[in-house]
């Protein structure tokens, strides 16, 4: 076979999977990578890797061939390892989403978790959330890189042109000063839903499972056409 032989290993020392949960953790993390990797599956293993519990998937993409070990015990320890062209690419990308679904499993069980957040007292549907100026400036802010970077270049040409190339680094740090006070109220007014005082402290928040492979489909198709409804019924059975 052409090509190289590429190998990751990796222990994942801050998850921690409960005893009773290491059978679950397998089961999940076989049926993801085959999802994932579908067809170029060969076969999954049982093993024991020095003494302890673990899982072997082996198969072939095109010219690659590859192996991922995942051994349990309580901490998280797995090899990608590849053989042929582009080894240690493939390695690299099956390395990373194994590590996400280690993730995922740590996080929420395997599952995808839809959150509901509740202040008492307050509005369920936040005044921002229906604002379309609010929503507007917050998809200019927050998603739209491309937009920050043209401001950030107007803002530097008007300087440019009121202090000269001389003073112009100097007169653009010294107005970032300002900025860092206000911050907290600007990331507040963009971003923030609910004003928390002694009257209204309490915040609650909601987690609802969602096994993982369905989680995109009944994400799109229930939760956020109807979020708001699902929300209220949730308040009120609180």
């Amino acid at each position: 076979m052409l090509g190289g032989v590429s190998s990751r290993t990796k222990k994942i020392s801050e998850v921690e999977i409960k005893p009773d949960k290491i059978d679950d953790f397998f089961r999940f993390i076989q049926k993801t990578i085959h999802n994932i990797l579908g067809s170029s599956i060969e076969g999954t293993l049982q093993v024991s890797y020095e003494g302890n519990p673990g899982i072997l998937i082996i198969g072939s993409h095109g010219a690659v061939r590859y192996e991922i070990l995942v051994v349990c015990y309580r901490k998280i320890l797995y090899r990608v390892t590849a053989w042929g062209p582009e080894s240690e690419n493939y390695a690299s990308q099956l390395s990373m989403q194994l590590e996400k679904l280690i993730y995922l499993f740590a996080e929420g069980e395997g599952k995808g978790i839809i959150y509901f957040v509740f202040v008492p007292g307050k509005n369920l549907i936040p005044a921002k959330a229906e604002s379309r100026i609010v929503r507007f400036v917050q998809s200019l802010l927050l998603g739209n890189m491309v937009f920050l970077f043209a401001v950030s270049i107007i803002l530097s040409y008007i300087f440019y042109l009121m202090f000269g190339p001389f003073y112009t680094p100097l007169a653009l740090v010294l107005a970032q000063i300002p900025l860092l006070f206000i911050a907290p109220w600007i990331v507040a007014a963009v971003m923030g839903d609910w004003t928390l005082n002694e009257k209204h402290g309490d915040v609650f928040i909601v987690g609802v499972k969602i096994p993982f492979e369905k989680y995109h489909y009944i994400l799109e198709k229930y939760f956020i056409p109807s979020k708001y409804q699902i929300k209220r019924r949730l308040y009120e059975g609180l």
